[in-house]
C-alpha cells in the first residue's frame, strides 16, 4: 500500500490559496467596517448640524413662520437640510433609511407637512419646483412606515405643537 505525499509545490499552492483566501476575507471585513464607520460619521456629523446654534436659531424663524402660515428663507434652509438628507445621504445609500428615519422623523414630517402650504403660494421657477422632490417622495413613505409600525399620521395639532416646541430652541 502506497501512501501519497504531496510534494513541495503542491503544499506551497495549497497554503498560497489558504492565503488568498484569508486576504480577500480580511479585505471584506475591511471594507464593510470602513462603510458602517462612514455610516455612523455620516449621521452624527448630520445630528450635529441639525442640532447646532445656526441651526437651531434657522429652526425656530422657520417655526415661527410656518406657525403664522407664511414662507420665510428659513424655511428653505431646514427644507434643505433634509432635501439632502433624502436625496443625498438616503437615496445614495450613505444612510440606511431606517437610520435617517429614527433619528429625523419627527422634525422632517413637522417640518415637511406644515411648509406644504406655503411653499406652493410661492412664485418658484420650475428648476426651483424640484428643489425638495426627493424629500417630497421620501416623506409619504415615512410616514405611512412610521403608520404600519404602530404609530399614527401626525394630526395638524401635533405639528402645531412639535413647531411650538421648535420656538423654544
Amino acid at each position: 500500500m502506497s501512501c501519497w505525499w504531496p510534494d513541495a509545490g503542491t503544499i506551497t499552492a495549497i497554503f498560497t490559496a489558504v492565503a488568498a483566501l484569508a486576504a480577500f476575507a480580511s479585505v471584506r471585513a475591511v471594507k464593510w467596517q470602513t462603510r458602517a464607520t462612514l455610516k455612523v460619521q455620516s449621521l452624527l456629523q448630520l445630528d450635529d448640524r441639525w442640532w447646532s446654534d445656526g441651526m437651531r436659531k434657522t429652526r425656530k424663524t422657520a417655526a415661527k413662520a410656518l406657525l403664522e402660515k407664511k414662507y420665510d428663507p428659513s424655511v428653505g434652509r431646514v427644507l434643505d437640510f433634509f432635501e439632502t438628507l433624502a436625496g443625498l445621504f438616503v437615496k445614495g445609500k450613505v444612510l440606511s433609511n431606517e437610520w435617517a428615519h429614527h433619528t429625523f422623523y419627527w422634525y422632517a414630517v413637522g417640518y415637511w407637512s406644515k411648509s406644504r402650504d406655503p411653499v406652493k403660494s410661492l412664485n418658484l421657477a420650475p428648476s426651483e419646483k424640484r428643489g425638495w422632490e426627493d424629500l417630497d417622495e421620501m416623506m409619504p413613505k415615512w410616514i405611512d412606515y412610521e403608520v404600519k409600525h404602530g404609530g399614527a399620521r401626525p394630526t395638524d395639532d401635533d405639528i402645531d405643537n412639535f413647531l411650538q416646541e421648535e420656538l423654544d430652541l
